[in-house]
């Protein structure tokens, strides 16, 4: 498997997570469910909501998107990514 492979698995899975993770808040009305805390990093939160990394850091910079600085990393909570994904009316 070539590391682009790899890497295109991984964000597939966070994919499906955070598609699970939207069921379920919709499923709650609303209510995210505390149990997942999951963190995308800017390039996996870029995969999800089809943006470039660029423009994420850029949603951030502009308080768009939270997130928390990990040492030089952004990290992006799954559920903020669910939560901005249904304010844009982009939910599956």
């Amino acid at each position: 498997m070539t590391p682009e492979q790899a890497q295109l698995q991984r964000l597939e899975r966070k994919m499906n997570q955070v598609l699970d993770l939207l069921g379920s808040f919709m499923r709650t009305g609303g209510k995210a469910d505390a149990g997942h805390a999951e963190l995308l990093t800017v390039t996996e939160a870029a995969a999800l909501i089809k943006r470039s990394p660029f423009t994420v850091r850029m949603m951030i910079k502009n308080n768009e998107l939270p997130a928390t600085k990990d040492g030089k990393r952004w990290l992006i909570s799954a559920a903020d990514v669910e939560a901005w994904l249904l304010g844009k009316g982009l939910a599956v």
